[in-house]
């Protein structure tokens, strides 16, 4: 925190350099998949990285991913979604089309609404007839029917956990 909250963004240069004297640091060699998020933007173009099953297996690998349980249902497709190059996590109700999109745990898409090019964090809802095209939604959030959020592939719009909008 102290490093953050003077501006400091950079792990080995800014943090470990300045108390390497002071620090048992080691070393492990790793090949697999990584990738450097500095903002909003690498952390939506990385998201849709993982859409690519090659990047998505040099990720994952073979090796077993612990998280948090939520014992939860199986991702439902309602009759007449529409999905095509999506990641969707359990629990997810799909009833409207998605397309090119991560969605987490919860995510619920209505009858009518589009999804296009987006990062839905746990438990959004984007209700009947929403159109969204470039955002990121943090946890909790509702798109409430209707509206119309567009941003660009060089510029996502984010929308803030637990807002309605």
């Amino acid at each position: 925190n102290e490093a953050s909250l003077l501006g400091k963004e950079y792990l080995e240069r800014d943090v470990l350099l300045p108390k390497l004297s002071k620090l048992n640091v080691q070393g492990y060699k790793y090949d697999g998949y990584t990738a450097c998020i500095t903002g909003l933007k690498s952390y939506f173009d990385e998201n849709m990285k993982l859409l690519d099953d090659y990047n998505q297996d040099a990720l994952f690998g073979k090796a077993p991913i612990y998280t948090k349980v939520r014992d939860d249902t199986p991702t439902r497709y309602i009759t007449g979604a529409k999905v095509s190059n999506i990641m969707a996590a359990d629990g997810c109700l799909i009833e409207g089309e998605v397309e090119n999109s991560v969605l987490f745990r919860g995510v619920r898409v209505g009858k009518g609404a589009k999804v296009k090019n987006c990062v839905l964090m746990q438990d959004t809802v984007i209700e009947p007839g929403v159109n969204v095209e470039y955002i990121i939604s943090d946890k909790n959030v509702t798109i409430t029917a209707d509206k119309e959020i567009k941003g660009t592939d060089s510029f996502p719009v984010y929308v803030a956990k637990y807002q309605v909008v």
